[in-house]
């Protein structure tokens, strides 16, 4: 896998990945990553045309993924420290 380049946005690393005939669009938001595959699609060959298929809405997509992972991480950091509670000292009889 090589990376192929690389698209210009405000809240996201956005790099375009090619191994074989396939082309990889990852976005990265701090510790969160999205990766979208794209295989053998005679529409989206090359990095323009990422950039023209990536619109408004499928950035806006994008966001709401990107806020339910953060929700499903903050939730099971939730469940680990109830589980935990308690638990942080022995009890001394």
């Amino acid at each position: 896998m090589r990376i192929v380049g690389s698209i210009e946005h405000p809240k996201y690393k956005i790099t375009v990945f090619q191994m074989d005939a396939k082309l990889s669009i990852k976005f990265e938001n701090g510790i969160l990553e999205q990766t979208y595959k794209l295989k053998d699609n005679p529409l989206v060959t090359n990095v323009e045309e990422i950039k023209a298929w990536l619109d408004n809405d499928f950035y806006s997509e994008v966001d709401a993924h990107f806020a339910a992972m953060q929700q499903t991480a903050v939730n099971a950091f939730k469940r680990l420290h109830k589980s935990k509670q308690g638990d942080e000292f022995d009890v001394i009889i």
